[in-house]
């Protein structure tokens, strides 16, 4: 059994065909889903396509990409509303929630917004005990500043789609951070994902679709869950072990950081 640590089957991308989508992962082994949230418009119906789903989980957060739908006036309000959503729902994680330098480029929120609402969700995160799922890019200087500024996460949490250093490593798991990877990392340029992934410890390693984006090289179309058996297998040859081992360890990672065992026992 995998597990996919970030799906995002409540986009529209799966609208039409969301029940086949489904089957065809569950054909190919793959058991929970994490169906991570983006923006506060859009947690009610993430919630109501995870009812749907068995072995579904949800997470809800800010994600810099949306961080210009918040005003930061009324930012108690929406945290208010992220907490209690959280709670209704029984959130495994707080997330995704992060920086994106790239964003400001194409019309979003200025870094310095995105830092205000990232800081607040790690404050919130604490206060309910959660795991924080954190979408970083061109940002892991401010976003290790943001971090060690909130003090260590008792839950601690993971950086989708690690696009960090292999340098850095050491020092996010230092603050109690899991590392994700996903069809991104089978690309040929992505040569700094691959040093880093072969850094990460075996008991820190999640996997990952980011589906409907970031498939695998093999892929020119649209990602979903099913290519997680794909990845696995090829994550698991550039680390130089067996499938079922690479299985195993991230399985139970994603138990240890996720109470999805909890909920699904």
């Amino acid at each position: 059994m995998l597990v996919d640590t970030h799906c995002h089957l409540d986009f529209e991308a799966f609208a039409e065909d969301r029940d086949r989508v489904v089957a065809r992962a569950r054909q190919a082994g793959i058991g929970p889903i994490v169906l991570p949230g983006v923006a506060p418009s859009a947690w009610s119906e993430q919630a109501k396509v995870a009812r749907s789903v068995p072995d579904s989980y949800v997470a809800f957060g800010i994600h810099p990409f949306w961080v210009h739908e918040v005003a930061l006036a009324a930012l108690d309000d929406t945290l208010s509303d992220l907490e209690t959503t959280l709670r209704k729902h029984g959130a495994v994680a707080l997330g995704e929630c992060g920086l994106d330098a790239l964003v400001p480029r194409r019309g979003g929120a200025p870094l310095e917004a995105q830092v205000s609402v990232l800081e607040r969700q790690l404050e919130l995160a604490k206060q309910m005990g959660l795991p924080v799922i954190i979408h970083c890019v061109r940002a892991h200087g401010q976003l290790l500043r943001s971090l060690e500024r909130a003090g260590k996460l008792p839950a601690g949490g993971v950086l989708h789609a690690y696009s960090g250093s292999a340098e850095l490593v050491e020092r996010y798991r230092g603050l109690g951070f899991f590392f994700g990877f996903g069809g991104a990392v089978t690309r040929p340029g992505f040569k700094r994902a691959q040093h880093a992934l072969a850094r990460v410890p075996p008991d820190r390693l999640l996997l990952e679709t980011d589906a409907p984006d970031q498939p695998g090289v093999w892929c020119s179309g649209r990602n979903e869950p099913a290519e997680l058996a794909k990845i696995a297998s090829e994550i698991a040859k550039m680390r130089g072990i067996s499938l079922e081992l690479l299985a195993q360890q991230t399985t139970l990672n994603a138990e240890r950081l996720f109470p999805i065992a909890q909920q699904s026992g």
